[in-house]
């Protein structure tokens, strides 16, 4: 479970310099996959709740950001749109891809 964790982690430190990965909810994933193997000893339910609102505050600051961004150079609302969903499908699809290997990773540990 730490290997699982800690690989979380660091490909959402990774995401943070690669915008194909998504890095807030990685970490986040790494974090709660952490504090679930520790048995939450450490790491309360109120930590990882504000984490995971901090989460989704940077979720919606990043769509935020990409649709102003497109809107500033002059996009149309249709393209303000599909740029914010592409964020969301980008950020949905590599999350689902990194949770399902690494449950495989889990999965495959147990006898």
């Amino acid at each position: 479970m730490w290997l699982v964790a800690a690989l979380l982690v660091l490909a959402g430190l990774a995401g943070a310099v690669l915008p194909a990965l998504p890095g807030v909810p990685l970490v986040f994933g790494g974090l709660v996959v952490a504090a679930w193997a520790d048995d939450f000893q450490r790491v309360g339910w109120v930590v990882l709740t504000s984490l995971g609102v901090l989460t989704v505050a940077s979720f919606a600051i990043d769509l935020a950001a990409t649709a102003l961004g497109a809107k500033r150079v002059g996009a149309t609302r249709l393209a303000i749109a599909g740029a914010a969903l592409a964020v969301c499908r980008i950020e949905v699809l590599a999350a689902w891809e990194i949770g399902y290997r690494a449950e495989i990773h889990v999965d495959s540990g147990r006898s």
